[in-house]
């Protein structure tokens, strides 16, 4: 199995409807041929929130959904910093440039998730969020506080960052 893990934060984005940010995650480029298998976010919750976040993989490219590997309830968040677990299956087709990303459009200013990241970058890729004023997708000098996972096919892509 293959990993990246960026624990650290020492900040955090805001998403909700009417906000600047609707999806947010990490770019990382050049991924391979493999089964992503968990994707994790440390997360937490202002007021009380409702609906559904969408944990997806896209290609850079074309900004494709790749897959849905999982979906929150964001009434379930606790208003303490946690990580959630998002556990499945997305093949990523071919070696390319993808983003992992939460996508939530509900909420308001008073009621929204929080996204934690570590203000610069430590390991492989960079936080990414899309702009709902430009619709279009930024990449920062920052990292997300993620975990990603896969399944490892031959020698493909073994290398594991772990910083915490």
């Amino acid at each position: 199995m293959g990993s990246i893990i960026q624990a650290l934060r020492n900040s955090n984005y805001n998403l909700y409807n009417g906000g600047t940010i609707s999806r947010i995650g990490q770019r990382i480029d050049s991924f391979p041929v493999v089964p992503i298998t968990q994707i994790s976010f440390y997360l937490r919750k202002v007021g009380s929130p409702t609906s559904t976040a969408y944990i997806r993989v896209r290609a850079v490219s074309d900004d494709s959904i790749i897959g849905t590997i999982g979906t929150l309830d964001v009434s379930t968040l606790t208003t303490s910093w946690a990580w959630y677990d998002f556990s499945g299956s997305v093949s990523v087709p071919s070696s390319q440039n993808i983003r992992i990303s939460i996508e939530y459009y509900g909420g308001g200013a008073s009621n929204r998730v929080e996204f934690g990241y570590w203000a610069a970058r430590v390991c492989s890729g960079v936080l990414t969020r899309y702009l709902v004023g430009s619709s279009k997708w930024q990449d920062e000098s920052d990292d997300s506080t993620f975990k990603l996972y896969w399944t490892s096919v031959g020698e493909a892509y073994s290398q594991a960052y772990i910083i915490s």
